[in-house]
């Protein structure tokens, strides 16, 4: 049963449990949820809600998601998956990658400001990471990690969901990781905010060090990730290996690379070649 005020299996998904129960109205068993009932949720994020194309498709991912954990888990079964006539939007491409240029001007821009220094370090440390999304930066628990390995939350509970990610920490990054790690190996700026706000306010702070430094795109902390791919594609590493490393699920229509297993060592070499591309 999806019941409103309950908690998802992760929080990321909360919001689009509780879009449905809005839409919904009421308590519904998880095996009354048909796809006539997707279509018209779609149908409600967007005439509704008023919500772009690209959130509703994210909303829509995250329902699935939890549908998908209650097939696992067997507390329902379907004869005809809910989302089996739902085609998510294509989204819209994001110019918001930055030249190498610009990341080094981030990198070495004199900081006094405390929140201006917290963003410039975690954005840097995204970049450095292979384009590691926020939330999974700030639950890794560093202490005499060596080796990161990690499955990105975004993609838990998913078909495709049990992708770990791992490399070897570059030297660029332990500087700051030694610099914000607090006792129990996470990263502590010393701020008791919760994650919503604390993402909310390094977003503004990753925007306004932007518009100090006079970097014409606009920044935020995903163009970490966005320039961690685009640099790494400009400099010819494969799609696969730069899929690899930032979580990205590979795609089907790829037939051939369905026999070449990725590794650490090509994560490895890859980041190190884009972090070379900086010096």
């Amino acid at each position: 049963m999806i019941k409103e005020g309950r908690r998802t299996t992760a929080s990321l998904y909360q919001r689009a449990s509780d879009y449905f129960i809005e839409f919904v109205k009421y308590d519904i068993m998880l095996d009354g949820i048909t796809p006539r009932t997707i279509k018209d949720f779609d149908i409600y994020l967007k005439n509704v809600r008023r919500l772009a194309p690209v959130t509703c498709g994210m909303h829509m991912a995250h329902l699935k998601a939890i549908i998908n954990q209650a097939i696992r888990d067997k507390k329902v079964s379907y004869d005809t998956h809910p989302f089996e006539y739902y085609e998510r939007p294509a989204g819209m491409p994001k110019e918001r990658d930055i030249s190498v240029a610009d990341v080094k001007k981030i990198r070495d821009a004199e900081i006094k400001k405390k929140s201006q220094r917290v963003a410039r370090d975690v954005f840097m440390l995204s970049y450095y990471l292979g384009g590691i999304n926020l939330m999974d930066l700030m639950q890794y628990n560093f202490k005499d990690a060596k080796i990161m390995e990690y499955v990105r939350e975004k993609s838990k509970n998913t078909k495709k969901g049990d992708m770990k990610i791992s490399f070897t920490i570059p030297e660029e990054a332990k500087p700051i990781i030694k610099r914000w790690m607090g006792r129990n190996g996470k990263l502590d700026f010393g701020y008791k905010y919760s994650y919503p706000n604390f993402r909310n306010y390094v977003t503004k702070e990753i925007i306004r060090l932007g518009e100090r430094l006079e970097i014409e795109s606009h920044v935020v902390y995903y163009s970490a990730r966005k320039s961690f791919v685009q640099h790494g594609f400009e400099l010819g590493i494969p799609l696969e290996t730069l899929e690899y490393c930032i979580g990205q699920s590979m795609k089907s229509n790829r037939p051939i690379f369905n026999y070449v297993r990725i590794m650490r060592k090509h994560a490895d070499e890859a980041i190190r070649k884009i972090l070379d591309n900086l010096k």
